[in-house]
């Protein structure tokens, strides 16, 4: 019986040690967590960010056909991600608003991403890829569906 107790009470300390490491106490390591994690994603950046947004009307693991391409300026903050569209989308003007995080660990990352706007809302999740960008798939209230690929813009020299 002291034998089970000494196990139980091993693996109890061992899987609270293991947890203890990858889910922080305190608002301070939480905020270092977030910036490894960016860091590690290579997403380390000073304010906001121009992004290409590319995307389909299906899902096949490739933006093909008829494929549109527009611009959003996100910021990270931590693991959190707040975004609008820059110029025209499709030639029209929108407002819409995205707001998302970032997750992920030594294994990769995933991008959680919401597309609101009135009553309207479309939802973007993908993982990043070792060139960069996220791809991944999106859904949207109206019942539509696609691929969709988000790189970073490089700033010019």
């Amino acid at each position: 019986m002291r034998l089970l107790a000494l196990l139980v009470a091993s693996a109890l300390t061992l899987a609270t040690d293991d947890w203890d490491s990858r889910h922080p106490t305190n608002c301070l390591d939480a905020r270092t967590a977030d910036e490894q994690l960016l860091s590690r994603a290579g997403l380390k950046q000073a304010g906001p960010a121009v992004w290409s947004l590319s995307w389909d009307d299906s899902i096949d693991g490739k933006i093909t056909g008829d494929s549109r391409r527009t611009l959003l300026q996100l910021s990270f903050d931590g693991n959190k991600v707040i975004g609008t569209f820059l110029g025209l989308v499709m030639g029209e003007a929108r407002q819409d608003r995205f707001g998302g995080e970032l997750l992920g660990g030594d294994h990769g990352h995933v991008l959680v991403l919401r597309q609101t706007e009135e009553e309207y809302v479309a939802c973007y999740q993908a993982m990043l890829g070792h060139d960069g960008a996220f791809i991944g798939v999106w859904h949207d209230s109206v019942g539509r569906s696609g691929d969709f690929r988000l790189e970073r813009r490089k700033r010019p020299a």
